[in-house]
């Protein structure tokens, strides 16, 4: 499964809300469950906020969909 697959599968699943509500009670991931949320940027720290996707989890989906939807992917 591609990590766009995957990230719409989590937040198109019909128990979005009770994983992100328990994600966000115990301060984890809502994709891969990881418990040591460091942010190291204040951007990825309010990223969690919204989504409760820790830092590691936001790099996976969101750089790769970057690298694939650069100006410079776009233009090979």
């Amino acid at each position: 499964m591609s990590d766009y697959a995957e990230l719409v599968r989590i937040f198109d699943s019909s128990d979005y809300k009770s994983r992100y509500i328990r994600a966000k009670a115990s301060n984890s991931c809502i994709c891969c469950g990881g418990k040591e949320l460091e942010f190291n940027f204040p951007c990825t720290r309010f990223e969690y906020s919204i989504s409760a996707l820790c830092e590691d989890c936001q790099n996976r989906f969101f750089n790769n969909y970057a690298k694939r939807n650069s100006p410079q992917q776009m233009a090979v």
